[in-house]
């Protein structure tokens, strides 16, 4: 019996969650939440990014979330439209959720050495003012012109910068400086003890004559199609 409830509601979640629509043509899913000038100049400036730089940026403006999770829902539509290049995974997805007052900006693996996280939550910042009077048009164009401009290296606009309190930037430096330091004493001496570990083996293969040899490891790179992301980014409201 409790099998059978527990695959219902799985059932009964699975039929609840909010569809993701198919992939846009033109770099722009609009759910009327900017008008069509607005859309059509926000396309040929996404357009202009991918044939400056060969990295995809799409902007996806939602009425609603419709209940799901603002990071799990943009996951999700970044990885079924695939954005990004095959090879380097190097998309950028912005998604804007009207009714919640939400936002998210989904960095690809590719990107996420081009732009960090607290430089996509800065860039996206810029659009709140414009998001909390209401001008879906301005604000939207304004985040993708910031975006667009670290992309392709250029000065990014005056305005499209640092939005974040210099209070909370100090918070946000000293935490990196307390934890950076505390990782490294942490783990180095593991390191140290796994070096000593090698070398010692090495030594009594090589004195046994044995021809056991080790290859070093390291962390694997990530392939596939587009639209993979570590959950690089950064999320917000207004």
């Amino acid at each position: 019996m409790t099998t059978y409830l527990t695959s219902l509601l799985h059932i009964c979640l699975l039929l609840a969650a909010k569809d993701i629509p198919p992939s846009p043509a033109s770099h722009v899913y609009n759910e009327n939440v900017i008008s069509a000038r607005a859309e059509n100049a926000l396309s040929s400036r996404l357009r202009q990014v991918e044939d400056g730089s060969g990295h995809q940026f799409v902007t996806a403006l939602f009425q609603s979330l419709e209940g799901e999770s603002l990071e799990d829902y943009a996951n999700k539509v970044f990885k079924a439209w695939g954005v990004g290049k095959r090879e380097r995974n190097d998309g950028i997805l912005f998604c804007l959720f009207l009714k919640e007052k939400r936002w998210r900006v989904e960095v690809g693996y590719g990107l996420e050495g081009r732009i960090t996280d607290l430089e996509a939550a800065e860039l996206a910042q810029a659009g709140v003012p414009h998001f909390k009077a209401g001008d879906f048009d301005a604000g939207a164009l304004a985040v993708a012109e910031g975006i667009a401009a670290k992309i392709l290296g250029e000065p990014v606009p005056a305005g499209k910068q640092a939005q974040f309190p210099l209070a909370l930037k100090v918070i946000i430096i000293v935490l990196l400086l307390v934890f950076v330091p505390l990782f490294f004493f942490m783990t180095l001496p593991g390191i140290f003890s796994n070096d000593m570990n090698r070398r010692r083996r090495a030594i009594t293969s090589e004195y046994w004559g044995s021809g056991w040899s080790s290859q070093g490891g390291g962390f694997g790179g990530f392939s596939g199609g587009g639209g993979s992301s570590g959950g690089g980014g950064a999320s917000g409201g207004w």
